[in-house]
């Protein structure tokens, strides 16, 4: 663009950008089903750089829906065509739009603060299930958003919108408005030979609502902090599934499996996303050499690093509460603008715990430079007999780690299993390189000894040992 004359300093412009037709969306089906052509680089897009708020009008056959990013000000019908106005209450990263032959179900966030709709096209083919489907959709909505304010802070938006897509491949978060793939609202999930499994299904809609805070609410500068974005997306997913089917209880480990196993399977070039980089590379890594598959390294191992710092900050008595403070404080500093790699080691220090501080200096380093920057991936072996003793037994133990480099350093949890679903956390073990450690622990107190001893019950640790 060519302005008529140079701007001094202070002089403000005013543009108008105008889409319309072939260009400007695409009809993705359903009778109607539209969103922008470009979904990553119309204008509002602007890389996640740079946060503004927007005024948006919208021209369309007065017969569809528009749904917009922002909070809608007025819609008339003018003609044939129905004219709506979406304005953004707060600074965003992007702005974007879907709008189909649309039926709405809407409600409140649990707490009644935050407004929520659902959008599913009257033209699919759910049918006569279309209102208890949209209904299911409002609660997994309701109940994120209840669990993600309790662990990340207050929603950023008044209101989200869910919207159904043709597509069953994947979602999409925008600022207060969401993508979701077509089969997500009715519920028909992948076969056991399909490569997109039952837990993508259940966790899609609570992945695409951690976007409001990982992506939009907290944004990133580059490719290289994308795992900040799309693993923490996936954590917050993996919480989702393990509290809410709670009564369901291989949801959530089998979850936590899934990211292993496309972290260590090999593609048809032999690779194995663990090794071909860190996860700082990011698409980087996306070539001929290694396969294209790196969203299997940004969301699989950039939502168990966020685990592991959970799950070593965890204890019996205060559960998350450690956890929570640090992610809480960190989407509240990281407001609004770009927050990088080394910006959230900066708020992980800030609550390092004991067990975290591994070198004694209050620094992460040693985490950091072993999973994010790093491609390491340890083995351990745990051999274990209980024997009895006065008030109870001795547990006699020899703990390995592996396959690793020599500054290599990680506390290993070590759980005993009692039996009828009992599996207690005693503490952790300080390995350091390659490396076995003796252990004789007296267990007081107790008239039966344990079934078995294990290591990383709950994941706690990337390694090639799940405890299990």
């Amino acid at each position: 663009m060519i302005l008529a004359k140079p701007l001094a300093k202070g002089d403000r412009i005013t543009l108008t950008t105008i889409y319309g037709g072939k260009d400007a969306v695409i009809d993705a089906g359903f009778g109607g089903n539209y969103f922008p052509v470009a979904r990553v680089d119309w204008y509002p897009n602007t890389t996640f750089g740079d946060y503004a708020t927007y005024e948006m009008t919208f021209r369309v056959p007065k017969h569809l829906t528009m749904v917009g990013s922002g909070i809608p000000e007025m819609t008339h019908v003018e003609g044939s065509q129905s004219i709506s106005e979406w304005k953004a209450d707060v600074p965003q990263a992007v702005a974007g739009f879907s709008f189909a032959t649309y039926r709405k179900e809407e409600g409140t966030s649990l707490d009644g603060k935050y407004k929520i709709e659902v959008y599913a096209n009257t033209q699919s083919s759910i049918g006569a299930s279309l209102p208890s489907m949209m209904r299911r959709e409002l609660g997994e909505a309701q109940l994120a958003i209840q669990l993600y304010t309790d662990y990340f802070g207050p929603a950023p938006y008044q209101r989200l919108a869910l919207t159904e897509q043709p597509t069953n491949l994947s979602g999409q978060s925008w600022p207060a408005l969401i993508y979701l793939p077509h089969a997500s609202f009715q519920e028909v999930y992948g076969s056991a030979s399909n490569t997109l499994s039952h837990g993508f299904w259940r966790a899609v809609a609570s992945h695409e609502i951690a976007h409001q805070w990982f992506g939009h609410a907290v944004g990133i500068p580059s490719y290289r902090d994308n795992w900040l974005s799309e693993g923490f997306a996936q954590f917050a997913a993996s919480l989702y599934l393990q509290f809410v089917f709670a009564e369901q209880p291989d949801t959530y480990p089998d979850f936590l499996k899934e990211w292993k196993t496309e972290l260590l399977q090999k593609n048809r070039e032999g690779k194995r996303p663990i090794d071909v980089g860190s996860v700082t590379m990011g698409y980087r890594l996306g070539n001929s050499k290694v396969g294209f598959d790196v969203n299997r390294l940004i969301y699989s191992k950039g939502g168990y690093i966020l685990h592991m710092l959970r799950m070593m900050m965890w204890n019996p008595r205060d559960k998350d509460e450690a956890f929570k403070a640090m992610m809480r404080d960190y989407v509240s500093t990281s407001y609004n603008r770009l927050s990088s790699t080394e910006d959230f080691k900066e708020v992980v220090e800030r609550h390092t715990t004991r067990e975290m501080d591994q070198q004694g200096n209050g620094k992460m380093d040693w985490f950091f430079n072993q999973f994010v920057y790093g491609t390491v991936l340890p083995d351990y072996n745990l051999e274990a007999s209980f024997t009895p003793a006065n008030g109870g037994f001795i547990m006699n133990a020899k703990i390995t780690q592996s396959n690793v480099n020599a500054n290599f350093m990680m506390p290993v949890p070590v759980y005993l299993d009692f039996g009828n679903n009992k599996i207690v956390r005693i503490g952790s073990v300080r390995m350091a390189g390659n490396s076995t450690v003796p252990l004789s622990l007296p267990l007081n107190g107790i008239s039966e000894a344990p079934k078995r001893a294990l290591l990383n019950y709950n994941f706690d640790v990337l390694s090639t040992y799940n405890g299990k």
